[in-house]
Order: structure tokens, then sequence, then C-alpha cells
């Protein structure tokens, strides 16, 4: 019997999405598949313990186990997965974000692949749904190959379709508090340090890209945040003390509109936004980099 660990962190979470990600969760287990589902609320005031509590006594079996913790305070995503890590009692590891879900057969398609003993990380392509449920499109990702040349200019990896091997994390020391880009951080060390990722070219995964979510609400600062976790994982002379503050000015908040402007916008209107911004065009410089790399690669 196979046995995985799935690592979740709930911060603010409906509870209709999360009874979403622990179904999808429990239909990848079976007698061949032991699954144990860690999740960690980081919001000591969440509303909705109560129900989860009665889910999980509902849908705890021989063969799938939802472990519920909850944190006094809130101590950011990558403490709270590094302590799901920690507690975990499986030697491969799969993430998943609260608000997503597994596709059928994910665990147990990603799984065969680390019969491989060299393996450390496996990963998947993504389908993206709207918060009406309507999808929107199908993400796919590059092979193993493409990325060792293209994840240090660019996240190319879906955080919720990774499996990972525990003992991997544990020798580069986990995750690292650099959140919304502590998983680019987190890939960015594990392939430094020579370990093996392995593409399985299946939407394995599906993930609900919400309105409010950082991606969305602050561009600007995630953007800068990824900036600086290549930085520093490419000198010796930056430290994680070095990382950028989220701002509240007048100026991040422009940047932050004229990025989500830019983004939405088509023609001479993107162009005419684009061309308003220097961030925005260094941005955009390199994103026509990566595009012109991934073709050369082919």
């Amino acid at each position: 019997m196979i046995k995985i660990s799935v690592l979740t962190t709930v911060y603010n979470e409906l509870f209709q999405q999360i009874r979403r990600c622990i179904i999808s969760t429990k239909n990848q287990s079976s007698v061949e598949i032991n699954v144990e589902h860690i999740i960690v609320i980081d919001n000591p005031t969440y509303p909705y313990i109560e129900k989860l509590n009665d889910l999980i006594k509902e849908v705890n079996n021989d063969f799938f186990q939802v472990i519920l913790m909850i944190n006094s305070e809130n101590i950011g995503i990558a403490n709270s997965l590094n302590k799901a890590i920690i507690n975990s009692s499986s030697n491969l590891l799969a993430k998943l974000d609260a608000d997503d879900w597994m596709n059928e057969g994910r665990l147990y398609k990603q799984s065969k692949l680390f019969k491989d003993s060299n393996l450390d990380v496996s990963y998947t392509d993504t389908i993206l749904f709207d918060e009406k449920n309507k999808k929107i499109r199908c993400e796919t990702s590059f092979d193993e190959k493409m990325l060792y040349k293209l994840l240090p200019i660019k996240n190319i990896i879906s955080h919720s379709s990774v499996m990972f091997r525990k003992q991997s994390l544990l020798d580069i020391g986990m995750y690292r508090n650099l959140q919304p880009a502590e998983d680019y951080d987190l890939f960015l060390r594990l392939l430094k340090s020579g370990k093996k990722f392995i593409y399985l070219p299946e939407a394995l995964t599906s993930r609900e890209i919400r309105g409010n979510s950082i991606s969305h609400s602050d561009l600007y600062y995630q953007m800068n945040m990824a900036k600086f976790v290549k930085k520093v994982n490419n000198s010796s002379k930056l430290s994680l003390a070095d990382k950028p503050l989220k701002e509240n000015t007048a100026r991040s908040k422009r940047i932050n509109r004229r990025i989500n402007q830019f983004r939405r916008s088509n023609g001479f209107r993107k162009l005419g936004v684009g061309l308003l911004s220097l961030y925005i065009i260094e941005d955009n410089i390199e994103s026509l980099y990566f595009k012109f790399l991934t073709e050369v690669l082919k």
C-alpha cells in the first residue's frame, strides 16, 4: 500500500471550497492508496471549525484520514506548511490549496513516478476555473528539460499540482517565509540543490481563480517578491532580511492599478497603459525574453 500526505493551509476560504478540496482528496484514496490529509488552519478566528469537524467525522475511514491543526496565532503560509510537513507520516507529500481540488487519478499517477528512487518532485498541468465554476483554460507547464532553463526566469509550476519526496524538502530546509512567492523560492532551491523533477503532462488538478486573491489584489507586491526570490537565489550578498515590504503608498497603489489595467486591456489601449509605466515595460521585456526562450528550446 502507498501512503501519501496531502498538505493544505486555510485562512479565509469558504466551507464549501474546503469541503470540495477534502472530498476530491478522499476520492483519491483506495485499498492501494492510503491518504492522510493534513489541514492547517492559520486563522484563530476561522468561523467554520465546527462544520469542518463534523465533515471530518463523516469522511474519515480506513483509507482516508483528515488531520485538522489550528494555529493559536497567524504564522503565515510557509510556517503552516512546514508544520504540516513535520507532522506528516508519509514519505510522499502532495500540495493542494484549500480552494483547489484534485482531478481523478492524480495521486495514483504521480505516486507511480516515485518508484524511481532518484525522483524528488513531480508536477502536472492545471485546469483554471472562475468563481462561478466556469472553465477558463488549461494551464500547461513545460517538461523537465525546459524547466532547468525556464524556472530561473519565471515560475512555471502550479503549486497545487506538486508531489514531493518528504526527505527532499527536509534536505533544503522546507519553505521560507516569502509569501506570496514561497513556492517559487522552494522550487528554485530544489533545482539549485540538484533535486530531480519530472513533468506529468496531464491536468490532474483544478484551480479556482478568486478576485480577492493576492494575484489580483496586489500584483505589484507579488511581482516584486518574485523578482526578489530570483535575486536571493542567485546572489550570496542578499539575505531574507532584504525582502521587499508590502507598501501602502500612493505610488504602489498607482502601479498596482496600472498593472491590473494593463492585464485587462487589449490592442492599442493595452499598449497605451503599458507605455505609462516603466515597471510594466521592464516586466514585459522579461516576458518577451521568456517567450523567445521557450520557442528556441522547443
